[in-house]
């Protein structure tokens, strides 16, 4: 028997694809780790698997190396992470990737260490192409070896169209315990389409072996709600009103005294 239920609806998946109509967005959070020509990614709550497990499972965060577990290795590094997402966003607000923080031995790593925090399906309770500020910062309570720097650039990205927050680094000093934060200047009156994808990526170098790092760093996407102007036609309308309403009682005033 043919099912109609099924059929109607692939008809209607048609008319939206026809239309235009955007499906809506699967968001997904992961964290991808890269040096040299080793890369690994690590999935929110494991879906899919990755190359190592996130041992937070709660949605949109995302631990790893932490706890009882220890740290994980990953080309010649020790290491352990934790980040969250807001992803979809706050409602006429702002995206975020907040806090994502990065605990580095080098043990025996000889390329820069990068850690990329992606985080898709943002749209902030809002449709079509809307205006935002971007801007990132990063801190450190360690980068110890001469010559480490730690830097982030944040990227967003929605249907085809890119914006980039500035690289902007911290440099620890020539030896010893350091603190220190940066952030980049804001950008501001950027276009980016919805749903739009939010990356933050931070690189490590310079870390000599059994050199260590402590780094956070955040992304921020900030909704910039723009005046929308009145039509040309509408503003004669309204002031032709009172001109309107004055013919108008003039009019019955004549006919008035005609009358008597």
């Amino acid at each position: 028997m043919y099912n109609f239920g099924k059929f109607a609806l692939l008809a209607l998946l048609g008319l939206a694809t026809l239309l235009g109509v955007p499906t809506q967005a699967q968001a997904g959070y992961k964290v991808v780790l890269t040096s040299g020509s080793s890369t690994a990614t690590i999935y929110d709550n494991n879906v899919p698997v990755g190359d190592f497990s996130d041992t937070n499972l709660t949605l949109n965060e995302i631990d790893f190396g932490g706890g009882g577990g220890g740290k994980i290795s990953f080309a010649g590094y020790q290491l352990s992470f934790s980040g969250s997402t807001n992803s979809p966003g706050a409602v006429d607000g702002f995206a975020f990737l907040t806090s994502q923080t990065i605990s580095v031995q080098n043990v025996s790593g000889n390329d820069p260490l990068t850690i990329t925090a992606i985080s898709d399906g943002f749209t902030l309770g809002l449709s079509g192409s809307i205006d935002v500020d971007v801007f990132n910062s990063v801190s450190t309570s360690q980068l110890k070896g001469s010559g480490t720097t730690a830097s982030s650039v944040t990227t967003v990205t929605g249907y085809g169209s890119t914006v980039a927050a500035s690289v902007h680094g911290v440099n620890s000093p020539a030896s010893g315990l350091t603190s220190a934060s940066a952030s980049s200047p804001e950008l501001s009156l950027l276009s980016v389409a919805i749903p739009f994808e939010v990356k933050s990526a931070l690189t490590i170098s310079g870390l000599p072996r059994n050199g260590t790092a402590n780094v956070t760093w955040t992304a921020e996407v900030d909704f910039v709600a723009t005046a929308v102007p009145v039509p040309a036609g509408l503003v004669l309308l309204f002031t032709g009103l009172p001109v309107l309403g004055t013919g108008a009682w003039w009019a019955r005033r004549k006919n008035a005294q005609k009358a008597n």
